[in-house]
């Protein structure tokens, strides 16, 4: 092609035709420009091509942080709440004597909120210099807004509140001398008296400890920071479902076909239903997460419970689990969902919603 241009200026040249030669030059001239910004205009539609998919790619992987997020927020929520319910009607009731071992305790028991926001996409956007994550204007600010000012805010919340607990705790474990804050049969060895005895003191501690102006004055100050951290997490997690809500649409107009969020009865309040015992202990067994570790599940007291296992042998405490459909329950804790599938009318695994389903075969 540059030989055949060359031999084209050359006849014209020897021809001695120099209008010609000009308006050939300038043409060509312009044909060069034309072939640079056509591949100027390429290369940027490859670029943007490939900004849409790593901003496709990191909306994905936030909306997953997000939807951890969520769930883990409402944890937090539903324990403060039925916390604070079961300290004011303990100390709203008539006679603080008549109260048992169990309600004086709960009435003491401080709420550790030490847990950390996901950042982590944030942070590797930042890093990689990237300011948006796609051409949604509302949703950059959205963003933005979210982990520089609401996450902030959260993190400052959260670490007084954890000073304030760890403050608390301490002067329970380390300072005051009304009542054994261990229970009796961790070790047994240490204690003088009977269970039977060991309680009735720890009892009569308690409430000299509750009736007096430190105990009391600790106490209420305890419940103020549970309403303020209850207040600070409710509403954080409407700026969490929000942006999550956002990033979720914004990922459903470029991909159709992507797995829908969590189907969370509105505000997270899951109506719980009755089966027959015959068709809960069909959901009994072990669930196979790795090679070493598992989820098993048992029957107690006319319920539910899920143990979770691992290759250290560590066998964390049971957690309530509840039907809201046949085959579909939720984790009281962290309001997650546990679906169950079957094969011929026989569960076969166990779909857990929580960061994108995860699907576990079960084992016997």
């Amino acid at each position: 092609m540059i030989k055949f241009f060359r031999r084209i200026r050359q006849n014209l040249i020897s021809e001695n035709k120099t209008g010609k030669y000009l308006k050939y030059a300038i043409g060509e001239i312009i044909l060069v420009v034309i072939g640079i910004l056509i591949a100027l205009q390429i290369n940027n539609w490859n670029e943007k091509r490939k900004e849409s998919r790593l901003g496709y790619q990191y909306l994905t992987e936030m909306r997953y942080e997000l939807q951890a997020d969520v769930s883990m927020i409402n944890g937090y929520i539903s324990r403060l709440e039925k916390n604070i319910e079961n300290n004011e009607a303990a100390l709203k009731t008539k006679d603080i004597n008549s109260l048992s071992l169990d309600s004086l305790t709960m009435l003491i028991s401080p709420q550790n909120l030490d847990f950390k926001v996901s950042e982590l996409t944030y942070n590797k956007m930042n890093n990689l210099g990237i300011t948006k994550l796609s051409n949604n204007h509302q949703l950059n600010t959205m963003i933005t807004n979210y982990y520089n000012k609401r996450v902030v805010g959260q993190k400052l919340s959260l670490a007084y509140l954890f000073e304030s607990f760890k403050k608390y705790n301490d002067y329970f474990t380390y300072q005051q001398d009304y009542f054994d804050v261990y229970s009796f049969d961790k070790y047994p060895s240490l204690i003088n008296e009977t269970q039977e005895e060991h309680d009735s003191l720890n009892r009569l501690g308690l409430i000299k400890f509750i009736t007096s102006i430190r105990g009391r004055n600790l106490i209420i100050e305890d419940l103020g920071n549970k309403k303020y951290a209850l207040s600070g997490l409710q509403g954080f997690q409407a700026a969490t479902v929000g942006l999550l809500s956002s990033v979720y649409n914004e990922l459903k107009q470029q991909n159709s076909t992507i797995d829908p969020l969590p189907e969370l009865p509105e505000g997270y309040n899951f109506k719980v239903i009755e089966l027959p015992e015959d068709v809960l202990k069909q959901y009994l067994g072990r669930y196979e997460l790795t090679q070493d570790a598992y989820i098993l599940i048992e029957f107690e007291n006319k319920k539910l419970l899920l143990t979770y296992h691992n290759e250290d042998g560590d066998n964390f405490r049971k957690l309530d689990i509840s039907p809201f459909e046949e085959d579909k329950f939720f984790i009281h804790e962290f309001l997650q969902q546990v679906y169950f599938k079957r094969d011929n009318g026989e569960v076969k695994s166990a779909a857990f919603n929580q960061n994108g389903e995860r699907e576990y075969k079960k084992i016997n």
